[in-house]
């Protein structure tokens, strides 16, 4: 589905800057500009614990993350959706989530979380261990 809505071309830049250069440990992604762009959010340095990727996912909106999973350098393509945020939300997240992971290629796994047990460190490593 074209939503008409683009991928920023720092989205691109920074992804490559994780998974090439690995400066980054995760970064997350906002539909901006009156609903008309993603944008690159936050990006945590190559140091960067879990807990900060986590506390930089809004209880009440949605993101796109790219996170490589703590041990590992296993990268996945998160789409954040807590039922909290505002359907209208949720509905855009859902419908452009494909044209943000193709624009950023390279992930091993994608996963929809809807709260915190979605993406806390086990169940990373369940997913990308997974055949």
């Amino acid at each position: 589905m074209d939503t008409g809505i683009s991928v920023h071309d720092s989205c691109i830049t920074t992804w490559n800057d994780m998974k090439i250069k690995h400066k980054h440990s995760f970064i997350t992604f906002k539909v901006a500009n009156s609903d008309s762009e993603v944008v690159v959010d936050t990006a945590g340095d190559k140091s960067a614990p879990l807990e900060l990727f986590i506390q930089a996912l809004p209880e009440d909106d949605c993101r796109y993350a790219t996170l490589e999973v703590p041990g590992s350098t296993r990268i996945v393509f998160i789409m954040w959706a807590p039922h909290s945020a505002p359907v209208k939300a949720r509905m855009i997240y859902a419908s452009t989530k494909q044209v943000v992971a193709d624009r950023l290629p390279g992930h091993q796994k994608s996963v929809q979380a809807t709260c915190l047990s979605d993406i806390d460190e086990t169940t990373l490593k369940k997913l990308i261990s997974a055949a």
